[in-house]
């Protein structure tokens, strides 16, 4: 009997250390995405040119624009920087639109993770198409809104003047 209780405990503590190794793998796998979305929001975001080229933008049903755009994380090409091999596992697609507000620009970034079991297989069947996000979900998304141009109103005329203005002026 004692034999039997000390059996079932075991299988029992087994059962609780599969799973908490599970769940580490898995806070890795999100922090990995959140620090990878976060550098490749901050590059969106320091980029100095917001405005549409005509040939790349789409547009929604009330008008307004968007530009949609996806890459990888691991650049195949050789480069003098170490890149490490976990970074071909995540991919990432953002949308830079444009709101109702002048002058402003959401961009939604979103990240995504399947690891690769070889070269040339993913934990997918092949037939997926990877941004059906029915299949695949983002680990990560991340949403801001940006101003398109550093403008500010003249409390005194009511004008609105960019930066640039203001320091030829001055």
């Amino acid at each position: 009997m004692a034999l039997c209780v000390v059996s079932i405990s075991i299988v029992a503590l087994l059962n609780c250390h599969t799973v908490s190794l599970r769940n580490y793998v898995y806070s890795q796998i999100i922090s990995r995405a959140t620090l990878l979305a976060e550098e490749k929001m901050n590059e969106l975001e320091t980029e100095s040119s917001f405005e549409f080229d005509e040939e790349e933008t789409e547009e929604y049903e009330n008008g307004l624009q968007y530009v949609a755009d996806d890459g990888d994380f691991y650049d195949e090409e050789e480069t003098e920087l170490i890149q490490p091999e976990w970074r071909k596992d995540y991919w990432w697609r953002s949308i830079i639109e444009e709101t109702e507000y002048t002058g402003v620009r959401k961009i939604t970034l979103e990240v995504f993770f399947c690891e690769k079991k070889d070269e040339s297989s993913f934990a997918w069947p092949t037939n997926v198409d990877p941004w059906d996000e029915e299949r695949i979900a983002p680990m990560v998304r991340l949403v801001t809104y940006v101003a398109t141009t550093n403008r500010r109103e003249d409390s005194r005329s009511g004008a609105t003047q960019s930066r640039r203005e203001r320091q030829r002026t001055s």
